[in-house]
């Protein structure tokens, strides 16, 4: 990575962060809670976001926007003190499991594309062998994010959910985007937008 586009990557990150931020300030007030207290900046940003760097790579960039967005869903969902901490523990938990799927399935594609690439007649029992895998991990995945969901929306009021899925979305989009501006900015292509994943 050269260094202009190292600056690119971090100027990209800011800018992208800056501008969804309003989509926390600006939310739509929820119901009144009982013993609810206003999540002002000091709250909210507890935590710290890490730094950013010029050499950021795909998963540092992930990293970031997952540890930004456990800061800003405080503020979106207008969290209680009793709800934080088990709310934010269950958020990291989905994030894990989405951050492990993806690993195992580039390792499973890796060892896919070698076999493939060194043997093109192809081996028919490697091969099953490694689709199933890529089947299985994906579906344990899904059991693993369903209970994971399960378990956050059990500290969360109906709005809260509500709320919550709206800015997953938009953390998707950010996501997106801010990978398509680092592609761009390295003289490939942007990589589209697609519809509503719901991805996090």
């Amino acid at each position: 990575m050269t260094h202009a586009r190292g600056r690119f990557v971090a100027s990209a990150i800011v800018v992208l962060v800056l501008s969804t931020a309003p989509f926390a300030q600006t939310s739509t007030p929820g119901p009144p809670a009982r013993g609810q207290r206003p999540a002002g900046p000091g709250r909210a940003g507890r935590a710290g976001l890490p730094p950013i760097t010029p050499n950021m790579n795909q998963q540092q960039i992930q990293g970031y926007i997952d540890t930004w967005a456990v800061i800003q869903a405080r503020t979106v969902l207008k969290l209680t003190d009793e709800q934080d901490a088990n709310f934010i523990a269950r958020l990291q938990r989905i994030q894990t499991i989405r951050r492990r799927q993806m690993q195992e399935h580039r390792r499973l594609m890796g060892e896919l594309n070698a076999l493939l690439v060194a043997d093109p007649a192809g081996r028919p029992e490697d091969i099953d062998a490694l689709v199933k895998a890529l089947g299985d991990a994906k579906d344990a995945e899904a059991a693993d994010l369903k209970k994971a969901y399960l378990d956050l929306d059990a500290v969360l009021t109906p709005w809260q959910r509500g709320r919550f899925r709206q800015f997953e979305d938009q953390v998707e989009r950010m996501k997106i985007e801010l990978l398509g501006k680092i592609k761009g900015g390295a003289g490939g292509d942007a990589a589209p937008t697609p519809g509503r994943s719901g991805r996090f």
